[in-house]
């Protein structure tokens, strides 16, 4: 009879399962290597690659990391919002610090006013993906939010790609859900009155 750990995906092994399941999302895909460190670093492009696609398609404009021009912005805070991170299941506690302290820093562009409501909604959503069985496959999500700001003069507006899986795997010697979440998007301002009708 195998051990606990037969059926995990052994550390070593994750980066080069998950570029394989990228492969399946991806016109042109990425050759994968023997060497799991190799497969790592192709895997964070890769992904890269399946969300600038799918937030082409889903909000209308390209992604270009600093260069990004979302066509409603009114230029006064743009700011582009992307990572690669995993997250284990045991370890929630961890998805407040990452959002807090990575995604949506207390130094960056983003208002005060604006900024709780930001990180509340983005610990609610992944702690929503954390709370599912493991998954075995890329996923891929929109995700879209608008602020209002106190005067009503602006709103901020999130438009952001994700691509994410929930796997178990190894953490230190026991066998953790992890998510793995990849992201690409858009932090900026917007005219108040240019966004009725959106969510």
């Amino acid at each position: 009879m195998g051990g606990a750990g037969d059926s995990v995906t052994k550390a070593k092994q994750v980066a080069t399962t998950l570029l394989k399941w990228a492969n399946i999302l991806l016109d042109f895909p990425v050759p994968v290597s023997d060497d799991p460190d190799a497969n790592a670093e192709k895997l964070r492009e890769a992904l890269d690659r399946i969300a600038i696609s799918h937030f082409r398609r889903f909000f209308g404009y390209d992604f270009n990391y600093s260069d990004t021009n979302p066509p409603k912005a009114n230029g006064n805070i743009q700011v582009p919002l992307t990572d690669f991170t995993n997250l284990a299941l045991s370890k929630i506690q961890n998805i407040n610090l990452y959002v807090d302290n990575v995604v949506f820093p207390s130094d960056g562009d983003i208002p005060d006013w604006a900024l709780q409501k930001m990180r509340g909604d983005l610990e609610t959503w992944v702690k929503d993906i954390l709370a599912q069985s493991s998954i075995e496959a890329w996923q891929t999500a929109d995700y879209k939010r608008t602020y209002r700001d106190p005067h009503k003069n602006n709103a901020i507006r999130i438009d952001a790609q994700t691509i994410y899986t929930v796997v178990q795997a190894e953490v230190g010697n026991s066998a953790q859900a992890t998510l793995f979440l990849n992201f690409v998007g858009m932090g900026y301002t917007v005219d108040a009155a240019s966004i009725k009708g959106w969510d």
